[in-house]
């Protein structure tokens, strides 16, 4: 077993940690993007298969536990990086947050589409910022903003993310800012 980690120290580096010495060893054969890395998934079901989200740089797969990587981003925009979440039930599906929008894969990372009809999105103060799959049903799935006394929200799908219905927010009276962070923790 190793644990990985992403620095803010170091641009782009993944860090892994053998259990028997505990050493840290770099995991970066592949990765490019002045960006650095911003998340790391583990697949839920294969733990060797790993997507890293890069700023500006998308989406690069591991396959081997980390120690190579590969672009994983057709379908997927040049931007700022937000959010990589796996589907606990399908190692398949993922959704990715690039540019304040969602965008899903149904075949492990090789394409990628948007996924947010219905979602309002303000710009960068206040778009998508993070996304998460309900555990007890793939098919539900939240998202929503970080905001400052501006509008925005929680969106909920229970489609697996073709539509969206706010659910919370200030559009619905809460008034509450960061909206979606007591989720995604």
């Amino acid at each position: 077993m190793v644990s990985l980690i992403s620095s803010a120290i170091l641009p782009r580096e993944i860090l892994a940690a053998a259990t028997d010495n505990y050493t840290w060893i770099e995991r970066n054969n592949g990765l490019s993007g002045a960006g650095g890395v911003y998340k790391i998934a583990i697949d839920p079901n294969n733990a060797n298969t790993l997507y890293a989200l890069l700023n500006a740089y998308g989406v690069y797969k591991s396959t081997d536990g980390g120690s190579n990587w590969s672009a994983s981003n057709t379908g997927l925009p040049s931007g700022l990086a937000h959010n990589i979440t796996t589907d606990p039930s399908n190692s398949d599906t993922l959704y990715v947050i690039i540019d304040y929008t969602i965008y899903k894969s149904i075949n492990a990372g090789v394409n990628w589409s948007q996924s947010h009809s219905g979602i309002r999105s303000w710009g960068i103060n206040n778009g998508i910022r993070f996304i998460t799959v309900d555990p007890n049903d793939s098919d539900i799935l939240y998202a929503g903003t970080i905001v400052s006394n501006d509008d925005g929200g929680v969106w909920k799908s229970t489609d697996a993310g073709a539509n969206w219905t706010q659910v919370a927010g200030n559009d619905l009276g809460s008034g509450c800012d960061n909206d979606i962070a007591p989720l995604c923790h």
